[in-house]
């Protein structure tokens, strides 16, 4: 319930700086949220903050190198620049996308798989990672 009332006052806030404004609001609001949140439930459901953390880590470090990987191929493809913005963007989502799925398959298979098994059989088997 908090995240309900909060996160829309921060962004009614932030949206004054425009994009950069909701990006930087996301980036402080959010992982207070989360260790909030953490902080009322872990008891009731059980789970150490070590327990949170790893099993954040795969994404959170496939999303950190994907924002690397999509910053070099912004860098790189000759004459990005000057391509319409919406051909840019597009371009440097499926970067983004190809980047994404490939770390996590390589930093975390059994997410990968667990994944994948939910968005092509639509059944997901928890894995013993998690």
């Amino acid at each position: 319930m908090f995240g309900a009332f909060t996160m829309p006052l921060i962004f009614l806030v932030a949206v004054n700086w425009g994009t950069m404004g909701l990006a930087i609001g996301w980036l402080v609001a959010f992982p207070v949220l989360t260790g909030l949140t953490f902080w009322m439930s872990h008891k009731r459901i059980g789970i150490t903050l070590l327990e949170l953390i790893g099993a954040a880590a795969p994404g959170l470090s496939s999303s950190i190198a994907m924002t690397a990987g999509v910053y070099v191929a912004s860098q790189t493809i000759p004459g990005m620049e000057a391509w319409p913005v919406y051909a840019q963007l597009g371009t440097l989502v499926a970067c983004g996308c190809i980047f994404y799925t490939g770390l996590l398959w390589f930093l975390s298979p059994a997410t990968f798989k667990e994944i994948y098994s939910f968005v092509i059989s639509r059944k997901v088997k928890p894995s013993a990672a998690v």
